[in-house]
């Protein structure tokens, strides 16, 4: 949008205030940029304070009087054409402000936050289990009433848009999917002879789970047929993955600066989800990488792909 020559401001949380230099890039490209301090601790407590009242704990977490003022502030000050919200919990802030200012708002919902839980459920146990199943029902409940109030509501894929017109009929949907720009990746064909490659976010659970399926159940049978196959586990907070992630050419590799680095010579891309939402962005890297893929039918819902087409 600032290519095209639009003012974009920008505001946002983080758990601390970034150094200068961390933000230096994103300042380059924007009018303006306000962070807001989200502590983690303060955070939880208000999720915690939540569980009786019926709140979606995540909207709870991310509730900020700070916030509210900055997001004041900003639209009297901007006067904006487009607010663009990104996901439910930001969305409050939006809606009390909708009657004090004309323009068109967008919420992004990206994925449909329920139905992505709805699929985990069967992969968990205990107390983990009931507080999820409680929270799919309100944020459930959230999608559906906050979802027609906006001009446009976003999601990634067809399938989202199923989810969301079951929950809210009458809210304005439109599939947004998400792309790259082929200059990001320039396949080379130098690939290692036997190379499996995972890339995530560890501390979500569907990777987390994904993990242990891939390393348990899916690479055992892989090194009885080929014993020179490695696996290689890519990604932020890797370090957080427990004992269950390790085995015989295993390497847990952690946060990968240049991602096209470990990419380029993987011989195959792994996504063993056994539940997903949305659309797996690093499925898409892999293919615009020339890495052949092999997936789970959750991750292929979310692409949705054609033979021969071009993603």
């Amino acid at each position: 949008a600032s290519e095209a020559g639009h003012e974009v401001h920008l505001l946002t949380f983080d758990r601390s205030v970034p150094e200068p230099s961390a933000i230096a890039p994103l300042e380059r490209l924007l009018a303006s940029i306000r962070i807001v301090p989200l502590p983690k601790l303060l955070s939880t407590l208000r999720s915690a304070k939540a569980l009786p009242t019926g709140e979606p704990l995540q909207a709870a977490y991310y509730r900020s009087r700070r916030m509210r003022e900055q997001v004041g502030e900003t639209l009297r000050r901007v006067r904006p054409d487009v607010v663009y919200t990104h996901l439910f919990r930001m969305a409050p802030y939006a809606m009390e402000r909708m009657k004090e200012h004309r323009a068109r708002w967008i919420l992004d919902l990206t994925d449909v936050i329920s139905a992505g839980i709805a699929r985990s459920l069967p992969f968990r146990h205990g107390p983990d289990l009931w507080l999820y199943r409680e929270e799919m029902r309100r944020i459930e409940r959230f999608e559906a009433a906050i979802a027609p109030r906006f001009d446009e509501c976003w999601v990634i894929s067809e399938a989202e848009r199923a989810n969301l017109v079951g929950l809210a009929p009458d809210a304005r949907i439109r599939v947004v999917p998400m792309g790259l720009g082929p200059e990001l990746f320039h396949p080379n064909g130098l690939r290692d002879a036997a190379r499996l490659l995972f890339l995530g976010f560890h501390e979500v659970f569907h990777n987390r789970d994904a993990v242990r399926f891939l390393v348990q159940d899916v690479f055992p049978r892989v090194r009885a047929a080929v014993p020179e196959a490695t696996l290689d586990i890519v990604g932020r907070s890797s370090g957080s993955l427990g004992a269950w992630a390790r085995g015989d050419g295993v390497r847990i590799i952690g946060y990968a600066p240049r991602l096209e680095d470990v990419l380029m010579t993987a011989t195959v891309f792994v996504a063993p989800h056994r539940f997903a939402a949305g659309l797996q962005t690093k499925v898409i890297q892999a293919l615009a990488s020339g890495i052949p893929v092999v997936s789970t039918p959750p991750v292929r819902l979310g692409l949705e792909p054609v033979p021969d087409d071009v993603l």
